[in-house]
């Protein structure tokens, strides 16, 4: 029995088919089924399926019955009311679209509410009746897996500040001079200096994302991160793991907390980007202009290092010891703010920011940066390792945990770090300073500790800061959970 003789079985398996379409309640899933056989070779044979108004995202998951060891090949396509959105020849994967990312041979875009077509080229089947099968997924959220590199928890490195040409991000010098900057040049960057992620952060945009995407197709060696700066006038941050691009409309409907409450909905890292710099004609909007309490809780991180640090000191992180000692709990990170690759005074990579993850995958650095066991450090490969944990009677902490107050038992794990010297730090004065005897030491101190204080290290050679700690709190929430 031919395709064109038993048709499509499409089901709708949640919620009723009968449903208007201004009352469906995403997400839901259509079910087509159906065979062919060799006379619908050289066919393309056309489904159509209803698509809800507020659908941000559909998947599509293709399936066929193979029989003997004759070649099968179909091909697939899909149109929507708008247009061919794309082809797969010989397809081999699940196809994916929303508005800023699309499986390779797709274009990303809205999906607009209408009737879309599925269109199945038969290009080669067996004898006899091949049967297949399609899956389609609608949701009003975009939240399709994305790529686990490495499914296994442990401390994994990267760059959280770069540019491509989707924005200012272009090459300096020689015969390349002006060219934009690739994002996979920007993965190669990353892979050379052995980093396992980076984070994309055009100015505002969010077209780079189709990059992200493709490069991450054929890349499995280093993670990339969809992120963007949002760029205003009044300061400058990070959102990363973004599945969506926030509105940019800034105001006084649209204060900056707004904007980067926006920014967060969607599960991303929201960090204040480079807050020490002058607001100037070099830069007008570098500097942090809005310092009150509920822009500051807003945020999740803040930068304490972006790009070579010149002094002995990181140039952010008085002001990160300023807003913890005033009672925020904020994420100290770093970033190359890479815009060429060809730059001697930046590298990919310089500074780090080394995040504890469940696994090697955007959603999981997101988490790890979000619950603060997150260290940092000046070089990308060869600078220092280190831990934080603090016990306090029954209770573990680990850099974003909290302690109760009382006596407490701090231990610090460093390597790669002999003949330099680590700095204990309570409430941002040091206590102690001991210097390290070789490449793997774990060493201790015992400390009082009053409900406000809060602990980190800081690493220095010859004076100047090599790798910093995040915190562990004293008191002010559940202990021993960094969980917010």
């Amino acid at each position: 029995m031919t395709l064109s003789a038993v048709g499509l079985a499409a089901t709708v398996l949640s919620p009723s088919a009968e449903a208007p379409a201004t009352s469906v309640r995403l997400p839901i899933e259509v079910a087509l089924a159906g065979s062919v056989t060799p006379a619908d070779r050289g066919r393309v044979v056309e489904r159509a399926f209803d698509v809800p108004p507020g659908t941000r995202q559909l998947d599509i998951a293709f399936e066929h019955g193979a029989i003997g060891e004759a070649p099968i090949q179909f091909d697939l396509g899909v149109r929507s009311p708008d247009g061919l959105r794309g082809w797969s020849e010989d397809h081999h994967h699940d196809i994916h679209i929303d508005d800023t990312s699309a499986s390779y041979g797709y274009l990303p875009g809205p999906i607009v509410a209408g009737t879309w077509t599925i269109l199945i080229g038969v290009a080669s089947v067996p004898p006899g009746s091949t049967p297949f099968s399609i899956h389609v997924r609608l949701s009003n959220v975009v939240d399709a897996p994305r790529r686990v590199l490495r499914n296994r928890a442990g401390w994994y490195a990267g760059d959280l500040h770069t540019h491509s040409g989707h924005s200012d991000g272009y090459h300096a010098g020689g015969n390349g001079a002006g060219v934009p900057v690739a994002v996979r040049e920007i993965a190669s960057a990353a892979l050379g200096e052995g980093l396992d992620f980076v984070a994309v952060s055009d100015h505002n945009t969010s077209s780079h994302w189709i990059d992200v995407d493709r490069v991450q197709a054929a890349n499995d060696r280093v993670l990339l991160l969809h992120a963007r700066e949002v760029t205003t006038y009044r300061g400058h941050f990070n959102a990363i793991g973004e599945r969506r691009a926030s509105d940019l409309g800034l105001g006084r409907d649209w204060p900056l907390r707004r904007l980067m409450t926006d920014a967060a909905r969607d599960g991303s890292f929201v960090s204040i980007n480079h807050p020490w710099l002058p607001d100037d004609e070099w830069c007008p909007g570098c500097g942090w202009t809005d310092g009150d309490r509920d822009t500051i809780a807003a945020a999740r991180g803040i930068e304490v290092a972006n790009g070579p640090i010149a002094g002995d000191d990181l140039p952010g992180w008085q002001r990160w010891a300023a807003l913890l000692n005033a009672g925020r709990r904020l994420v100290a990170v770093g970033g190359s703010d890479v815009h060429s690759l060809s730059d001697p005074m930046r590298r990919v990579g310089e500074p780090t920011t080394v995040v504890y993850a469940s696994s090697l995958s955007e959603d999981a650095i997101a988490s790890g940066l979000k619950r603060g066991r997150v260290y940092g450090r000046l070089a990308a490969a060869t600078g220092p390792e280190l831990d934080l944990e603090v016990r306090a009677g029954d209770v573990v902490a680990l850099m974003g945990d909290a302690v109760p107050p009382g006596r407490a038992h701090v231990v610090a794990r460093i390597g790669r770090a002999v003949g330099q010297r680590l700095d204990w730090i309570v409430s941002g004065r040091a206590v102690r300073t001991d210097t390290m005897t070789s490449n793997r030491q774990t060493l201790a101190i015992d400390l009082n500790l009053r409900s406000g204080d809060w602990i980190c290290l800081l690493v220095r050679h010859t004076g100047k800061v090599t790798a910093w700690s995040n915190a562990i709190y004293v008191g002010g929430r559940r202990f021993g959970d960094a969980a917010r």
